[in-house]
């Protein structure tokens, strides 16, 4: 076999000998092997585990978000007959949008890898992630039968809880791959 890369003789043909030649290098002990697991398990979760956010952020995120929508969305915005007061009512929209995105910046920041949970399945994570959706679709729809006052309230109540469950989810995920971290480290 000449121009390949493996050696030749016994440990390559038929006549090999037990224990030698590439396959033994890979022979692990079955106490190697869950060590490695768990290693590579606690890896996993302290690369997952972010730090939990602040006491006041998941309910100053989802009021400031609640409010924008309203405000966004409400009839003073935009029937007003005083300019300054249209031009004062949009500003506290972008102030408030602003608020909600800079918000997250800061949560985003403090945060590591985030990796989907391991017990968070795909239909877990729709659900979590689409109640935002759903609430944007049912606020909107409520104008219809609400009109526009109802239907801004509506969709900025709406919006404020779908925040606050996702967010109270989120951190509840993480905090049960703390404990899970908590455990293992102290089964070390």
């Amino acid at each position: 076999m000449s121009g390949t890369d493996q050696p030749a003789g016994p440990a390559t043909g038929r006549g090999a000998t037990p224990g030698t030649g590439p396959a033994a290098a890979v022979l692990v002990t079955p106490a190697e092997a869950r060590a490695a697991l768990l290693a590579a398990d606690r890896a996993f979760l302290t690369a997952a585990v972010a730090p939990p956010p602040p006491r006041r952020w998941i309910p100053s995120t989802a009021l400031t978000l609640g409010a924008a929508a309203t405000l966004a969305t409400a009839p003073p915005l935009h029937t007003a007959d005083s300019r300054p007061l249209r031009l004062g009512l949009q500003l506290l929209v972008c102030a408030l949008v602003f608020a909600f995105l800079a918000l997250y910046a800061t949560r985003v920041v403090g945060r590591r890898v985030h990796p989907r949970p391991p017990a968070c399945t795909t239909g877990q994570r729709v659900l979590r992630d689409g109640a935002q959706a759903a609430a944007v679709i049912l606020g909107g729809l409520s104008f219809v039968p609400l009109g526009r006052t109802g239907g801004a309230l509506v969709l900025g109540v709406l919006c404020a809880a779908a925040t606050w469950w996702r967010e109270t989810s989120v951190a509840a995920g993480h905090a049960r791959l703390a404990s899970r971290l908590a455990e293992l480290e102290a089964h070390r």
